[in-house]
């Protein structure tokens, strides 16, 4: 007869913090096989300019990418398997890792914006509503799915998305978008005009623009 237990264990955290005296703070959430510092250095201008003491958690997964001389090495806040539709990993259990980290952290009330790319902003809503006081998510080339919201938030929903993605699909993101606003659930989108699955100027230009 096989038997399964469920075991619990300690693990160390990765995390970037920007320094100031602020209570409030804007939470990061990389893409899939990023790094909390590499997504922290890509975003971190227009948060600086508008003065957002931030911090950038990283995921609990590592996922390496075998190149010619080297293995790569990032990370995955969950892992969905698109052949049989099954999360092998679910965002509820990255969730989870998230609200606990900033429990111990002590920094789960201070939170009140979520900037995210790709996975990030797959994964961001869900961790807003186990966040008291989150006021913006804001998603860089990823996706909110209307499925996900039976009422509207307390927090209002932006998306970044480029024209020319190729990694998460622009039209179904469009129609999701679509699709919020028809169950009356408030949602904007910004679609930029020649850009990819990428954080460049134009999206660093939108996100200062987003953060008011």
């Amino acid at each position: 007869m096989q038997k399964t237990e469920k075991i619990s264990v300690t693990c160390d955290v990765e995390y970037v913090q920007s320094s100031g005296d602020k209570p409030a703070c804007t939470l990061l959430l990389h893409g899939f096989m990023q790094t909390a510092n590499r997504f922290a250095k890509q975003v971190e201008q227009p948060l600086k300019s508008r003065n957002k003491q931030f911090l950038s958690l990283q995921a609990p997964y590592p996922v390496y990418k075998q190149l010619p001389d080297r293995y790569q090495v990032g990370y995955s806040w969950y892992f969905f398997d698109p052949i049989s539709k099954q999360h092998i990993v679910s965002k509820e259990t990255a969730t989870r890792f998230v609200k606990e980290c900033l429990k111990h952290l002590d920094l789960r009330e201070s939170i009140e914006t979520i900037v995210s790319f790709s996975q990030g902003a797959h994964l961001a809503p869900h961790v807003a509503r186990v966040l008291p006081n989150v006021k913006k998510v804001i998603g860089i080339g990823g996706r909110y799915y209307a499925r996900d919201f039976d009422t509207a938030p307390n927090f209002s929903l932006i998306q970044i998305h480029g024209e020319k993605d190729q990694v998460v699909d622009v039209e179904e993101t469009t129609r999701q978008h679509e699709e919020l606003l028809s169950r009356g659930i408030p949602s904007h989108i910004s679609l930029l005009p020649g850009v990819g699955h990428e954080i460049n100027d134009a999206v660093r230009t939108e996100l200062n623009n987003q953060l008011g």
